[in-house]
């Protein structure tokens, strides 16, 4: 009975992860297309991945309207440029909707990274953009989409090719194979011969059973180098798109060389950004910003902000470079859009493990809701700027 069962979860299982891959791929191909048509600015080849009507940038419109602003964008601004540099998280909805999610880098109207978006719909056997937005401009709006229940989350690089598919090949024809060798088992299996163990070499038997699965989905958690480093990268990206216009990017640790300390990439323990704020005047002050990412924290226990060591050298370098240092922690949802974000001065710290009750004065926001980086926020403990 349950040998019959399990064959019935696969078959639909193996059902539902081949439609969901389907349409996984065409919404990301659609969205590269998007992308390549945006930078060629060819308006003929945009017009086939849109709907009839359509949402810009929170305005309803016929696309045609739409379209016209594409092209009024695009004779302004004769050399823009656009690069999706995350990878792409899709979200399947009710009602066949699709939210397709990612960073963009754009050089215009200002060199600028946009957590971006858009939303297709599945017409006739193809998936048609009914939305394009980021969240920035929607936050500015005060304007939310609205979607209805969502169904699965999927991710995927943001790189597509025309090649086929040979390891998700491999994995249905071994999987095919596997089912048939479980029917043909089933049918055929030899009787067993009953064996009577007793209860306490059982309980044994059980309890080193879990522990090694224990240790095996442990090891599994533990997300690899890679990743973390690229779970890293994307937060960065996010936090230094909260910038508002009077800052700019001065260097990044990853810098062959910092243009701060002159320190090399290999030796550079320093902040993740350094940020120079412009005055209208020509005055400039920089700041330092150390970007720290947690999937999840848990309430009511001690928040670890850093290292021991690491704090210090945060200290020291604002004191020897005449700037202020912030530590930013996202937590939750995406690197590249956490659900919620903590932002403190490194003067506050006196321990880099801090008290979840204290760790939660410093948020600065939760949810849809964006905020920026202003030089208010920077330096509102010296009044009068320098």
């Amino acid at each position: 009975m349950n040998t019959k069962l399990l064959l019935i979860i696969l078959c639909l299982l193996a059902f539902k992860f081949c439609k969901a891959d389907s349409a996984t791929d065409a919404i990301a191909l659609k969205t590269i297309l998007w992308n390549n048509a945006n930078n060629n600015a060819s308006i003929d080849q945009l017009s086939e991945l849109y709907e009839s009507k359509v949402t810009g940038y929170g305005k309803y419109s016929k696309l045609s309207e739409f379209l016209e602003r594409k092209a009024a964008f695009f004779e302004k601004y004769p050399e823009f440029k656009q690069s999706i540099i995350s990878s792409l998280t899709i979200t399947a909805y009710e009602n066949e909707k699709f939210k397709c999610e990612f960073l963009k880098k754009a050089n215009a109207p200002h060199p600028k990274t946009y957590p971006s978006y858009l939303i297709f719909t599945k017409t006739h056997d193809d998936y048609k953009i009914i939305e394009e937005g980021d969240e920035v401009t929607n936050a500015n709006l005060n304007y939310f989409p609205v979607l209805g229940k969502a169904l699965n989350v999927v991710t995927v690089e943001s790189s597509i090719t025309t090649k086929p598919d040979w390891l998700l090949i491999s994995i249905i024809v071994l999987s095919f194979l596997g089912l048939v060798g479980m029917i043909l088992y089933y049918f055929f299996k030899p009787k067993k011969k009953v064996i009577n163990i007793p209860n306490y070499q059982m309980a044994q038997v059980a309890s080193e059973t879990i522990t090694q699965v224990h240790e095996e989905l442990i090891t599994h958690m533990v997300p690899s180098p890679d990743k973390l480093k690229k779970m890293g990268d994307e937060f960065e990206a996010f936090v230094e798109s909260l910038f508002n216009s009077s800052f700019s990017l001065v260097t990044h640790q990853s810098d062959t060389k910092s243009r701060i300390t002159g320190r090399t990439a290999e030796s550079n323990q320093d902040p993740d950004l350094i940020m120079r704020l412009n005055f209208s005047d020509g005055r400039f002050n920089y700041l330092a910003v150390e970007c720290k990412y947690k999937s999840s924290i848990i309430k009511d226990q001690d928040v670890e902000l850093c290292r021991p060591e690491q704090l210090q050298r945060y200290i020291e370098f604002g004191k020897s470079n005449n700037m202020p240092v912030f530590i930013v922690v996202g937590v939750g949802g995406k690197p590249t859009l956490p659900d919620e974000v903590y932002i403190i001065s490194v003067l506050n710290l006196y321990s880099n493990i801090m008290s979840y009750r204290e760790f939660k004065n410093y948020k600065r926001y939760s949810g849809n809701k964006i905020f920026w980086f202003t030089p208010n926020d920077v330096y509102p403990f010296q009044g009068t700027l320098q």
